[in-house]
């Protein structure tokens, strides 16, 4: 395990963190910043990090999801848990910057011999150390949807969803479920409620 403390990480760390992600990117492959957010062309082409599958032994009662060689540059996703970790074959973008976000946060990236793993547990075992799960989930909704971008995307008022089913494709399309984009929204005092939720006006007496 990684002998990084872990601390709980304010929502403006988060910010911090994931504009620098983005800088590099844009610096090292000129990406143009624009949502979705390519959490995979980060990963291998900004942090020449790889995903592997393998059998990750687990003590009782404990369900590890993943875990990362920070020197090797690996991403072992535990095979025992593909279900739970795909979705319809896919590694989903929010599950891959939640990786990214234990990467950053959790490795020991001052030890030049020891490569100590970082391990991402299932929810259902993160009691034993909330704190790093909670701060990865954060760095996620801070890449997948920065402040600029949503709130650029929000203000073309044209192109807000009109039906929950609008959202969803919204949502799933930044790479993120339909809860965290409305989270994330009231997050940044932003409105993008749907025209069946916005507030009528009266039209008042009528003499």
């Amino acid at each position: 395990m990684s002998p990084q403390p872990a601390y709980p990480r304010t929502a403006a760390s988060h910010e911090v963190t994931a504009a620098g992600v983005l800088e590099l990117h844009a610096r090292t492959t000129g990406w143009r910043r624009e949502l979705p957010i390519p959490v995979e062309s980060i990963v291998v082409a900004s942090y020449g990090m790889r995903a592997i599958w393998q059998d990750i032994a687990e003590l009782r009662r404990e369900r590890i999801l993943a875990e990362i060689n920070p020197k090797a540059r690996v991403i072992a996703l535990n095979q025992r848990h593909s279900d739970e970790l795909l979705d319809n074959g896919n590694l989903p973008p929010f599950r891959l910057a939640h990786l990214l976000g234990h990467y950053l946060y959790d490795a020991d990236h001052g030890s030049a011999l020891i490569d100590h793993p970082v391990f991402c547990r299932a929810p259902a075992t993160a009691e034993a150390n909330p704190v790093r799960e909670t701060n990865a989930d954060g760095f996620a909704v801070a890449l997948l949807l920065p402040t600029v971008l949503v709130r650029a995307q929000v203000a073309r008022g044209p192109r807000r969803p009109q039906t929950r089913l609008q959202l969803q494709d919204r949502a799933a399309g930044w790479g993120v479920s339909a809860p965290v984009l409305r989270a994330r929204l009231q997050e940044l005092s932003l409105d993008w409620s749907l025209p069946a939720e916005r507030p009528t006006r009266s039209a008042g007496p009528r003499s």
